[in-house]
């Protein structure tokens, strides 16, 4: 099952430092089937989009606690979360729907093999838009596919980072006016005069 924690940079760092991380009070979010029930329809992709954001909103959280405790002011705040793959019974997670229809409690801690993506808010932050993020990752995804080709690394580690979401509503193809299509026959016309 894989579950979102919600984290800060410090908890990133300490999670390198030390192998593995302890979500604070236990909690993470995943897909449970209190989530399920709450929305009539949406496939796993949509409802895992859903346990990813109450993960973020419980990382902003975390930074307002860190903040009122006067946590270094040398690190910028951001938020983090952690998309981790864990065996439900061997890591004594439980589903707490009575806090919220995502939220889980994680008995242990997670070791740094069981993390397959960070989500750190950072390139939209920087100013660069939606379009611009989505290239970033989708090169950094094209980089690590051509590692697992050359048998540098096993599996790709940012192959399920997903980017912010962006929808063209409009195309960017012109539109001609009425009097500029009018020309166009008589020319094709005069051009063809001397190929009958």
């Amino acid at each position: 099952m894989q579950v979102y924690i919600p984290a800060t940079l410090p908890m990133l760092q300490r999670l390198v430092a030390d192998g593995s991380l302890r979500p604070v009070n236990g909690t993470a979010f995943a897909v449970t089937p209190t989530l399920r029930e709450a929305y009539a329809q949406g496939d796993d992709d949509e409802l895992a989009d859903v346990a990813l954001r109450e993960a973020a909103l419980a990382s902003l959280r975390l930074l307002a606690i860190h903040q009122a405790e006067g946590a270094d002011g040398a690190a910028r705040p951001r938020r983090a979360v952690l998309a981790a793959d864990v065996d439900f019974g061997e890591s004594g997670a439980t589903f707490r729907p009575d806090l919220d229809d995502a939220v889980v409690r994680l008995a242990g801690p997670v070791t740094i093999d069981r993390v397959v993506a960070a989500y750190v808010e950072k390139l939209l932050k920087d100013g660069l838009s939606k379009p611009t993020v989505k290239q970033h990752l989708a090169a950094i995804r094209m980089l690590f596919d051509w590692m697992v080709v050359g048998g540098i690394l096993e599996m790709n580690p940012a192959s399920a980072v997903r980017g912010p979401k962006y929808v063209v509503r409009t195309g960017k193809t012109p539109v001609l006016a009425a009097a500029e299509t009018r020309p166009a026959p008589r020319q094709l016309r005069h051009r063809d005069r001397g190929r009958r």
